[in-house]
């Protein structure tokens, strides 16, 4: 019973992490209507880019994260701007077929850069954990939770306070509308994208 419920918490700890990548996928198909098939790459990017400063740099992962939402931020809004933005009103089919041909792209330049040889990234605290009554909750996996949950207050600050985020709600709601109140929409598109 103790291994099921030892492997019942990681799920759960690991279901913050899905979380978080579930909400940058639902936030696009909300506002831009297209279902994105390449937002895994951009994530898999994220994973490489986190790699590559640990190894080059020696830098904790969790220190990296600041760079890699700045990099994956001015990645998205480019890809958007210059590619996803030509057929933001096209029909769904195209947006599949699009989102899924950038998928492609970057995971196979990501192949090409890293070829397939595994990778992980290990700190030296990478096996320790909070142990409570015979249950070991990973450090990592408890931060992991920590930082979905403080990016997704953060994400609800951000669209209900702010400037932009007035404007991707008003984008999300009704883009005509929000078109004919001065929204820039190409720059609502790119920012939710991004």
């Amino acid at each position: 019973m103790g291994d099921f419920v030892q492997l019942l918490i990681i799920g759960l700890l690991g279901g913050g992490i899905y979380a978080a990548v579930g909400v940058g996928f639902g936030l696009v198909w909300g506002v831009l209507n297209i279902v994105n098939l390449a937002h895994g790459a951009l994530v898999i990017v994220g994973a490489y880019l986190t790699w590559q400063i640990f190894t080059a740099w020696g830098l904790d992962p969790f220190l990296t994260l600041p760079i890699d939402a700045v990099a994956l931020f001015v990645l998205g809004y480019a890809v958007q701007r210059g590619v996803i933005n030509r057929i933001i009103r096209a029909p769904l089919l195209f947006t599949f077929l699009l989102t899924f041909g950038l998928n492609l792209i970057a995971v196979n330049v990501l192949l090409l850069i890293f070829k397939s040889d595994f990778r992980s990234v290990t700190t030296g605290y990478s096996g320790a954990g909070l142990e409570l009554g015979g249950i070991v909750l990973p450090y990592i996996r408890l931060a992991a939770l920590g930082i979905a949950l403080l990016m997704a207050a953060a994400l609800a600050v951000l669209l209900s306070r702010s400037r932009i985020g007035l404007a991707i709600q008003a984008v999300a709601a009704d883009r005509d509308a929000a078109q004919l109140v001065g929204i820039d929409l190409r720059h609502a598109y790119a920012v939710t994208y991004g």
